[in-house]
């Protein structure tokens, strides 16, 4: 896989702001479904980011198998908002 620096530091900037918007709604407000739903898109971004940077290339599988994870739990949170599940 490519790596591309550029890419990969923006996804850890955006992993570490919805990391800090997750704890800001489960802490400060309360809502736990929110933030859960925002910590999984900050770990699926994560994992992007460390792919993109190339930072371990033994860990690149676990990578992949905890961003596919962390996405599709965003993925399943965002369908259950948008159509009441």
């Amino acid at each position: 896989m490519p790596s591309n620096p550029t890419v990969g530091r923006g996804a850890l900037l955006f992993a570490a702001l919805m990391f800090g918007l997750s704890i800001f709604l489960g802490v400060a407000r309360r809502d736990w479904r929110e933030a859960i739903f925002w910590l999984a898109i900050s770990l699926f971004m994560a994992c992007y980011g460390g792919l993109m940077l190339n930072v371990v290339p033994q860990i690149h599988r676990l990578l992949l198998i905890v961003g596919l994870l962390a996405g599709g739990v965003a993925f399943w949170m965002a369908l259950q908002a948008s159509f009441g599940f």
